[in-house]
């Protein structure tokens, strides 16, 4: 499969946190990544900030959906997004009360220094003007985003 670069991954995980994720936000998807090249992405989980890492997924364990469209301007505000946030830690505290949320309709946290990952993608997107996600990001939503279509 040829991957292009803004092209995002969203991923069918198989770990416990990933089935819970999919459960509460009814999705097959627990997350969400960009690609830079062929073999890089972006992205940001639990264990991990905000890095440029290694194309590790199976094929069979994503799908990936492709900006139908990005001017030149458009993709060097993204990068630079991006790359200012290489190193920005996971927005523990807000995933953890947005179970709240749906549990016990307790107030969202949400840390203006910290992402998870469907958050580090949306607000990418929102720093060139594009809005995938209105509302809370999640990569169930982002799959859905009229501005992406489906290529795999």
């Amino acid at each position: 499969m040829e991957l292009k670069p803004f092209d995002l991954i969203l991923v069918r995980g198989g770990s416990p946190i990933s089935k819970l994720i999919q459960k509460h936000t009814n999705s097959p998807y627990s997350h969400v990544t960009i690609v830079l090249d062929q073999l890089h992405l972006m992205e940001n989980s639990w264990y991990f900030p905000v890095s440029i890492r290694h194309l590790e997924y199976q094929e069979e364990s994503f799908d990936v959906f492709r900006p139908k469209s990005l001017t030149m301007e458009e993709k060097q505000i993204i990068s630079k997004f991006l790359m200012a946030h290489i190193n920005t830690k996971y927005d523990y505290f807000q995933v953890f009360t947005h179970w709240l949320h749906l549990l016990f309709d307790f107030r969202i946290i949400n840390s203006n220094t910290r992402f998870h990952c469907a958050e580090l993608i949306n607000e990418a997107f929102q720093a060139a003007g594009i809005f995938l996600v209105k509302g809370f990001p999640t990569p169930g939503e982002i799959s859905k985003s009229e501005f992406l279509k489906k290529v795999t």
